[in-house]
């Protein structure tokens, strides 16, 4: 049990102990389009930045044997340390099946690297807490993202 709770809350409070980074020069404007933190927009300014969009998952009704992908509406904000290591907290709300209109929270953390001038690759780890009857999720969280100039 105390192994579990390190390997969950392991990397979140690891990040957290790191100083906040100045301003960086990645302020503005992302389009992600594949999955972390969600297919939306994202706004950078120093080192926060909010975002909103689509997020799909399987939350597991410890009662329910067959678990398909459910679509949520991510909110949430990011933390940044640099260009690359992040912490995030949001919220999702349940868009379809037994989850529609439930909340959950997610918090995950993670890098970010920058292979070529605006496409950005994240992989990070996600934890959704125990909620409403759902079992704990912890899975892995990979995006792509394009910088828009705006």
């Amino acid at each position: 049990m105390r192994l579990t709770a390190f390997a969950t809350l392991g990397p979140v409070s690891a990040f957290a102990t790191l100083p906040a980074a100045p301003a960086a020069a990645a302020d503005g404007w992302t389009f992600n389009t594949f999955r972390n933190p969600s297919v939306g927009l994202e706004y950078r300014r120093g080192a926060v930045s909010v975002h909103s969009g689509y997020y799909t998952t399987i939350l597991r009704d410890p009662g329910d044997a067959d678990s398909e992908p459910s679509g949520f509406w991510r909110t949430g904000a990011t933390l940044w340390w640099g260009e690359r290591a992040y912490a995030s907290l949001s919220h999702l709300r349940g868009l379809d099946g037994q989850r529609r209109s439930r909340d959950f929270a997610i918090v995950e953390a993670g890098v970010q690297f920058e292979p070529r001038d605006g496409l950005k690759l994240r992989l990070g780890l996600a934890l959704i807490p125990a909620s409403q009857g759902f079992e704990r999720k912890l899975n892995p969280t990979p995006g792509v993202s394009l910088a828009l100039p705006l």
